[in-house]
């Protein structure tokens, strides 16, 4: 697993459980997150990445101003998108013929599920029409 320790996102904000991946008390931000990467004309003081080449000119952090992060970390729609464009070439079809059903038992809305699909009212409560 090489994702992201942090990235800078307001829903991910600094000091927030989503922050830091590897602080035990957090959960760091959601796999998948494509990040901004090196950035030779970062702006800040923090070295790395000022001051390193190229390639270099990276740190997995998430500050807001004076460090500005974002320079390096924020996931951005450009290439977000080409990702995702990338990845969906290595996704099968669904196979809409199939419904997939909750266990027997499981919690449904308002209800409970009866194994085949079906949707039990509990209580006073109605299940929504199949």
């Amino acid at each position: 697993d090489n994702c992201a320790n942090e990235m800078y996102h307001n829903w991910f904000a600094d000091g927030t459980v989503y922050d830091d991946v590897l602080d035990a008390n957090n959960v760091g931000p959601p796999p998948g997150y494509l990040t901004g990467g090196p950035n030779q004309a970062f702006t800040g003081t923090l070295s790395p990445p000022a001051g390193q080449p190229p390639q270099k000119a990276y740190l997995d952090f998430n500050t807001g101003f004076p460090e500005s992060s974002w320079e390096i970390t924020e996931p951005a729609i450009y290439y977000q998108g080409a990702y995702v464009r990338l990845l969906a070439n290595f996704v099968s079809p669904v196979d809409e013929s199939h419904t997939t059903c909750l266990a027997a038992g499981t919690s449904c809305l308002r209800g409970v599920q009866d194994g085949n699909c079906n949707c039990i009212a509990t209580a006073d409560d109605e299940c929504p029409p199949v």
